[in-house]
């Protein structure tokens, strides 16, 4: 049985295939499945970055130090999770 290889598709699309998995960890992917090529002219190189990842890591900046002011009424704030 001879191994199907494809075309090698470049990194970015692997990447945002696998839910913005580093080059390391997509590496070994590859290397456990079959069907899979990384194109490695494409990995990324020092001081690259995607975008959607640096904003994924950035932790949320509250401009206020100030408490929030406690709700009295019923139903004045409510909090959901919402499912389609």
């Amino acid at each position: 049985m001879t191994k199907h290889l494809k075309q090698p598709l470049p990194y970015g699309i692997w990447h945002r295939r696998f839910a913005h998995l580093g080059p390391w960890n997509l590496q070994k992917v590859e290397e456990l499945v079959s069907g899979m090529a990384i194109d490695p002219e494409t990995f990324p190189k020092e001081g690259d970055a995607c975008e959607a990842c640096i904003s994924g890591s950035q932790t949320r900046n509250l401009s206020s130090d100030s408490p929030m002011r406690r709700r009295i009424e019923p139903g004045h704030l409510i909090h959901s999770d919402i499912c389609r």
